[in-house]
């Protein structure tokens, strides 16, 4: 909390009432957003304590970029020695480093998947390696993973940079990843469809760069548009909800309200979990 407070994220919560877990993302899953539904940190610069911690949330999949803060060699794509990937692998992680391993990967039971394809943040979609999976890829493998559990799962999923591509005013490159986000929607509410239960949420923590259309013709041939800033705006962003208990995520809602409805939905009424001191100690 903006205190110093440490709380215990959602994600942490449904691992601690028995769902599976996962976080998916193409920035490094040590950046912002993954992060903070794993860990708490004083500073988001501090890459190795978080990856130290990530590791001990035992989160049933890790998929993204990140390799760098798990000690991985960028030529062999092997663990340095004494590395934190040697940690998961001891761990029993399964450890995948480009989408061919991926893909073609065994989804066994019990499968504890951690996948990193780029030492930092993962290629822009319209400039992706062939090497690298894209969103819906990655997407696809976790729920394999997940979906096992018959109590359930909470997934993570970011399409991170589209707020990379906004800071910089890189049209192209924020509209490939728009596309793949809008493809990884379309395949959460294709889940959905066949496994009723499952509730689909999709918001974003702020907007970034102030865009906006400013004329163009239906046909989509001429587009003119504008930036406001290189930085986050204050702008609204939008919340859509599908699944039992979408009605909760209706009207203006703070930022901070959307897990604890997403906890009452799933039974959890001690949230926002405040951790003590001790706690916090122990998962450091």
């Amino acid at each position: 909390m903006p205190d110093g407070t440490s709380v215990q994220s959602i994600l942490l919560k449904a691992k601690e009432a028995g769902l599976s877990t996962g976080i998916v993302a193409t920035a490094a899953i040590t950046d912002a957003t993954p992060a903070a539904f794993l860990v708490n940190a004083d500073s988001r610069s501090f890459e190795r304590t978080i990856a130290e911690g990530i590791l001990k949330t035992h989160t049933d999949v890790l998929l993204g970029g990140g390799a760098d803060a798990f000690g991985i060699n960028p030529f062999t794509r092997e663990p340095k020695a004494r590395s934190l990937m040697n940690q998961a692998l001891e761990d029993g992680y399964t450890y995948v480093f480009d989408r061919e391993g991926l893909v073609n990967l065994e989804i066994t039971e019990n499968l504890k998947l951690i996948g990193l394809f780029m030492g930092g943040a993962m290629s822009f979609e319209v400039t992706r390696f062939p090497t690298e999976p894209s969103l819906t890829e990655m997407m696809a493998r976790a729920l394999e993973v997940v979906e096992q559990n018959s109590k359930g799962f909470f997934l993570m999923i970011e399409g991170s940079r589209i707020d990379n591509a906004a800071h910089s005013h890189s049209f192209e490159e924020m509209i490939g990843e728009l596309l793949v986000f809008d493809e990884a929607v379309g395949l959460a509410l294709e889940y959905a469809h066949r496994h009723p239960g499952t509730l689909v949420v999709v918001t974003a923590d702020h907007e970034t760069g102030g865009f906006g259309v400013t004329s163009g013709v239906p046909s989509g041939e001429v587009l003119n548009y504008g930036w406001l800033s290189t930085g986050h705006t204050a702008a609204m962003v939008p919340i859509y909800a599908y699944g039992p208990g979408a009605e909760l995520f209706t009207g203006t809602l703070d930022i901070t309200e959307i897990p604890v409805r997403i906890g009452e939905l799933m039974g959890i009424t001690d949230f926002p979990a405040v951790l003590d001191v001790e706690e916090t100690a122990q998962s450091h």
